[in-house]
């Protein structure tokens, strides 16, 4: 039984520098300053910079990809190395910004590879292998810390009504809808909305037009993105059938944001469950993982937690869990745990009856 707890604001956990865990070969591409065309054979760059304050004498160029999701080719946008955006960082003055939205990582393609082999109906999805496919056809998707994209971009291609990429970095937010673009989602937004600004006072513009491949996807999927920040969940939409989330539960902090921000993203679904789909390597953090779980359980356990009302019947049912193992860019192997849950926040009616039970024993 969930604890009651008095409304105020929707809590925003403590705001720490979070320390994001550089695996080996990133680690490794950063100190040998690798271009992607040395180590990603399907890599193709551009004749186009990302533009910044500092594009004159420090560019940020950018190329495509092909990521290989099971039997399907997902393009994505990127620079055209980590370490072009870790100098721009720095050169800025913001040296400890996270670099690795400019990179595809394993959870990515997992997600990717399960949406597009989805087919109808069962535990997390129809088609062959029940339970390791997610099938969101027609349903509206939000993409946490979306990145370069790939996910998103999957789950539109896989029939999904809507797709909202979300990051916290305007430039990756750009790629993402670039991405899109590359693979013909005719629905999708060609520039950001004036919400994402002018990162560092420079416009972006639209997404290149020659992106667009020769023949448009079948998909009539709204494709939008949007700045979401965990930290801020009370300004988050709401409303989603399911939640895509990669690598995302890697402190305390960060499980606490994103239980909460979870919490508010299925807040107006008059009782229904959603579904949210975690990627992660087996192994990393289960200690986070079982905290998120506790948190859902039970939001109150939540470090300062107040929601928009009384939570007492949240709930989570894992409907399925398996390790299925992806190749990335460079072609390198990794085993990802793709764990999917049913969340269940009650309406707000049945939370103002429970508040009012609650109050009359009090």
């Amino acid at each position: 039984m969930a604890r009651a707890v008095r409304a105020s604001r929707v809590h925003a956990p403590p705001r720490h520098p979070l320390q994001y865990p550089r695996p080996t070969p990133r680690r490794d591409a950063l100190a040998t300053r690798c271009r992607r065309e040395d180590v990603v054979p399907s890599y193709v760059p551009l004749d186009l910079d990302m533009p910044h304050p500092l594009s004159a004498h420090l560019p940020m160029a950018i190329g495509t990809a092909v990521a290989r999701c099971g039997e399907t080719d997902v393009t994505v946008v990127m620079p055209t190395s980590e370490s072009d955006v870790v100098d721009v960082y720095s050169a800025m003055g913001r040296p400890d910004e996270d670099p690795h939205w400019a990179d595809v990582w394993h959870g990515d393609v997992a997600l990717a590879t399960a949406m597009l082999e989805g087919g109808g109906g069962g535990g997390g999805g129809g088609g062959g292998d029940a339970g390791s496919t997610i099938d969101v056809r027609g349903r509206s998707v939000i993409n946490l810390g979306a990145g370069l994209g790939l996910a998103g971009v999957a789950a539109a291609l896989a029939g999904a009504s809507r797709v909202l990429m979300t990051d916290r970095e305007p430039r990756a937010l750009w790629c993402s809808l670039a991405a899109a673009r590359a693979n013909g989602l005719r629905g999708a937004a060609e520039t950001l909305p004036a919400s994402c600004g002018a990162p560092d006072g420079v416009a972006l513009g639209p997404t290149p037009k020659a992106l667009e491949p020769a023949s448009p996807a079948a998909s009539r999927c709204v494709v939008d993105a949007e700045i979401v920040d965990w930290f801020e969940p009370e300004l988050a939409p709401t409303g989603f059938d399911v939640v895509l989330a990669s690598d995302v539960l890697y402190t305390a902090d960060a499980v606490d944001a994103i239980a909460t921000l979870v919490l508010r993203l299925f807040s107006s679904r008059g009782g229904r469950a959603g579904r949210f789909v975690l990627a992660d390597p087996p192994g990393r953090f289960p200690e986070n993982h079982a905290r998120f779980v506790r948190c859902m359980e039970d939001p109150g356990s939540i470090p300062g937690y107040a929601g928009e009302a009384l939570i007492t019947g949240a709930s989570i049912e894992r409907v399925d869990e398996r390790i299925v193992e992806c190749v990335n860019l460079v072609g390198e192997t990794m085993a990802v745990k793709l764990s999917t849950y049913d969340i269940t926040v009650p309406s707000r009616r049945a939370r103002d009856g429970s508040a009012s039970i609650l109050s009359s024993r009090a």
